[in-house]
């Protein structure tokens, strides 16, 4: 499963290589992943959107689109995002996006949980997300404030996203 620190990882790596490109095509190979809109409106309406950038909230990939849309992936326990991979992973990409450049990137998944959303605003998908761990927020006085009052184990606690 990916991880905080392996998501933002690939936050970084994808944003110097597809900031400032724009999609040309969308090949969904699994319409499941697809969470909103419908697979059809998915892909036309992400067709010609340039990336402006990408943020990391909790484990979501967020991909600030021209025309005032978001991109959000979620990549949940076995997903992989891949810029300009080898065609032997073509056999297990869930959706391909295509850029001006010539570059794609896949988005892989072999257990078929992961997630993807086209939205005109990211907060009703992510919402429920508590403070973001490396957001300077989160402090040892913040998590102990936070923590007082709660009779749940510590790892229950660190597992309930809503905090």
């Amino acid at each position: 499963m990916p991880e905080l620190p392996e998501v933002e990882t690939i936050k970084n790596e994808l944003s110097r290589s597809v900031s400032g490109l724009r999609f040309t095509d969308i090949t969904v190979r699994d319409s499941r992943l697809v969470q909103q809109p419908d697979v059809e409106r998915f892909c036309s309406e992400l067709k010609g959107r340039l990336v402006r950038g990408i943020v990391r909230r909790g484990k979501y990939l967020i991909f600030n689109l021209s025309g005032g849309k978001v991109l959000v992936l979620h990549l949940m326990m076995s997903g992989a995002l891949l810029f300009n991979p080898d065609k032997k992973y073509d056999r297990s990409a869930r959706v391909v996006f295509h850029f001006d450049s010539g570059d794609r990137f896949l988005f892989i998944d072999r257990r078929r949980l992961g997630k993807a959303w086209l939205s005109d605003d990211a907060e009703p998908i992510i919402g429920k997300l508590g403070i973001d761990p490396l957001d300077p927020e989160f402090t040892v006085d913040w998590f102990a404030e936070v923590l007082h009052g709660h009779d749940m184990p510590v790892k229950a606690f660190l597992l309930d996203q809503s905090y």
